[in-house]
């Protein structure tokens, strides 16, 4: 039982990181918000000579702009709708489209590895306003961005609606992840972790996922082996939930079965749209990117982040699923106060792209990035970086479903 509800809870974590696109962090002392959502970021804002600096990549996502990085000239450019925008460490001289704008009373900086930049330069760069309201020590940023008509939340509302319509339909993915803690008393290094995932989707409810899971370094911390491939299945109709266990399907038990639904059978793990469904009362800054080619169909690139306090509110009600029908109501306040002050010490930066079919209205691809940190004391820092794909394809296309009984 202790060994199915690790598991449990190994599956809510890997789903709220790698897949919903999700980021949250404790307050900061300066809070930015886009749109009157809150941003979270992997490094808390910072005030130095009055300007407030911020993660390029996080607040250019919030945007939808896109970020690469120049190594050879320690240069970093942000680019959407035709303009680029480029900050170079130590330079107070930021250019667009290669003309100089106005002088940063502070250039950009290396924080841990980031690239910090002063927020109103970026945001103001790309059509935003800027405003501090020093009462609450709050950055609002306002942005908006109409393609054909459409706000980003319309296109994917849209995309939303027509998936619903599909009957069925496969999806596959990979997500590559690094797990590092410091300081590493083991000497064991980071581990490296690679998830291959493919199934299919049917309706009313029913899900099938395979996943070829591979590891290295790490010094097996997470007991999944340093060589080899650890390959899972499961499958669900939305009413039971099974694993397959030694080339046989087994059902599992009631309550963890009733959790797995929830999240597999919900389809939020193969549907990005869905996630949006699923975390309707979080808050979300949704941004249009530049459109794409995938597949050679062009797409429209959305951008999305949710507000950090509301999904950490979410995920406290996953855990208190966990303790099941027999736990007391002392039990409960126990564990949210526990849980509570655990995610107090995490950060985060994640975002994913959505890339919708503008032919058929369907979000058939999407990318996840994530960075998170949690500090322990006593124990030092956790980190945890991570990429991820997920396509969808044949829809309204035969599927074939394992037969489980």
């Amino acid at each position: 039982m202790l060994k199915r509800i690790a598991k449990v809870v190994l599956i809510v974590v890997a789903i709220s990181l790698l897949l919903s696109g999700i980021a949250w962090a404790s307050t900061p002392e300066i809070t930015i918000k886009v749109n009157g959502v809150a941003l979270s970021s992997e490094i808390p804002p910072l005030i130095v000579s009055s300007s407030t600096m911020v993660p390029m990549r996080t607040i250019c996502e919030s945007i939808g702009a896109g970020v690469t990085w120049d190594q050879r000239t320690k240069t970093v450019i942000a680019t959407k709708s035709g303009h680029i925008v480029k900050l170079r460490i130590g330079n107070r001289i930021p250019t667009k489209d290669n003309s100089p704008m106005k002088q940063l009373d502070v250039p950009a900086m290396l924080i841990e590895g980031r690239t910090l930049v002063p927020v109103r330069c970026i945001a103001e760069a790309f059509g935003s306003t800027v405003g501090w309201n020093g009462a609450t020590r709050t950055v609002d940023i306002a942005y908006s961005d109409i393609r054909d008509g459409k706000t980003a939340q319309d296109v994917l509302n849209e995309s939303t609606a027509t998936l619903d319509a599909v009957t069925s339909y496969k999806f596959g993915g990979t997500t590559k992840s690094t797990l590092i803690i410091s300081p590493d008393q083991a000497g064991s290094g980071p581990m490296a972790i690679t998830q291959e995932m493919t199934g299919a989707f049917r309706k009313p409810q029913e899900v099938y996922v395979k996943t070829t899971t591979t590891a290295s370094g790490g010094g097996d911390l997470l007991g999944l082996g340093t060589s080899g491939a650890d390959v899972s299945e499961s499958y669900t109709n939305g009413s039971e939930y099974y694993e397959k266990v030694d080339g046989a399907w087994e059902l599992v038990d009631t309550q963890t079965s009733s959790i797995l639904n929830a999240l597999v059978g919900g389809n939020t793990m193969q549907n990005p749209n869905a996630t949006l469904t699923e975390f309707k009362d979080i808050a979300t800054i949704v941004a249009f990117g530049d459109d794409a080619l995938v597949n050679g169909k062009p797409h429209y690139t959305i951008y999305v982040k949710l507000d950090p306090r509301g999904f950490k509110d979410y995920l406290l009600n996953l855990v208190t699923q966990l303790a099941g029908t027999d736990a007391t109501p002392e039990d409960l306040a126990l564990m949210k106060e526990v849980y509570g002050q655990l995610l107090q010490g995490m950060r985060f930066d994640m975002a994913y792209r959505v890339f919708v079919d503008k032919d058929t209205k369907i979000a058939d691809y999407y990318e996840t990035r994530s960075i998170f940190k949690m500090a322990m004391e006593g124990l030092g820092t956790i980190t945890s970086k991570a990429d991820s794909s997920m396509s969808i394809s044949d829809l309204n296309q035969p599927v074939v479903m394992p037969v489980v009984k």
